[in-house]
């Protein structure tokens, strides 16, 4: 069984471009083709609440030494475990809410920027392209991702 714990023993250079591979898939199959942000909401809040169903605690015994590692992770574990399972419930009602309540929203491209808007029966709510403030903080974001991405790399 493929568990994320598995997918932490690929080196970084690999998982980095696997996670490239599904961004790129999750955009060409789903944010391309369905503009609904009700849908996009739904989608974003269901992977988060997947993966923290797949993350595991690992607890390693070292029989030479008899010496247990991350035993206060494990006694934390065996208190608080209902946090495991409400934190996935609670993502994946907000999706659920959220995908719900913003279905009517759709997306929009600007195809000559690439600036993203949003639309409700035919009426532009916001759009980015009108705004200093939201391009602004979309080219921080993006300069924020590559120098953690090639921080990563260089490792």
């Amino acid at each position: 069984m493929l568990t994320f714990a598995t997918l932490l023993v690929i080196p970084f250079q690999l998982q980095l471009v696997g996670l490239g591979v599904f961004i790129f898939l999750v955009w060409y199959f789903i944010l391309r083709k369905y503009r609904s942000l009700g849908i996009r909401m739904f989608f974003l809040f269901s992977t988060v609440a997947a993966l923290a169903i797949s993350q595991r605690i690992a607890v390693l015994y070292n029989p030479i030494k008899e010496q247990m590692y991350h035993t206060m992770s494990f006694n934390r574990y065996k208190t608080q475990q209902w946090l495991l399972y409400a934190l996935p419930i609670f993502f994946f009602i907000i999706g659920l809410i959220l995908g719900i309540t913003c279905r009517k929203y759709e997306v929009g491209i600007h195809e000559d920027t690439g600036d993203e808007y949003l639309e409700r029966d035919g009426e532009i709510i916001l759009d980015e392209k009108l705004s200093s403030t939201a391009r602004m903080l979309k080219r921080m974001n993006i300069v924020s991702k590559l120098v953690q991405a090639f921080r990563g790399i260089s490792y």
